[in-house]
């Protein structure tokens, strides 16, 4: 997934790809792109061996930088529906569920 996104952004310079490391580990990685209308996450990842530590929380505050440079803007991101844990940290920040799915992936909206 990680090789696939780095291709993405590479020919579509609207997203954003950024690394999530602890210490010198590159452990998880993020990429989101602005329109005109909203912030999309495309991807969120952390590594499986570093799930359930706090990273992916910790890499929240990349979210709240983006909605203080945009905070008239709606940030969406779409989830696996199996992905709980993922859900309810989204959730935990804010995220509500807007009830549509878009390629079998739940859309979560932060107002």
């Amino acid at each position: 997934a990680g090789l696939y996104s780095l291709s993405e952004a590479y020919v579509a310079p609207e997203c954003v790809p950024l690394a999530i490391y602890a210490g010198s580990n590159m452990i998880g990685f993020v990429m989101y792109t602005f329109s005109q209308y909203r912030i999309t996450i495309l991807r969120f990842m952390i590594d499986y061996a570093w799930q359930g530590t706090g990273f992916g929380a910790k890499a929240w505050v990349m979210i709240a930088s983006l909605k203080a440079r945009r905070p008239d803007q709606p940030i969406k991101v779409s989830i696996n529906p199996d992905n709980e844990p993922a859900r309810r940290l989204y959730e935990r920040f804010g995220f509500e569920d807007t009830g549509r799915v878009g390629h079998g992936e739940h859309i979560l909206r932060l107002p």
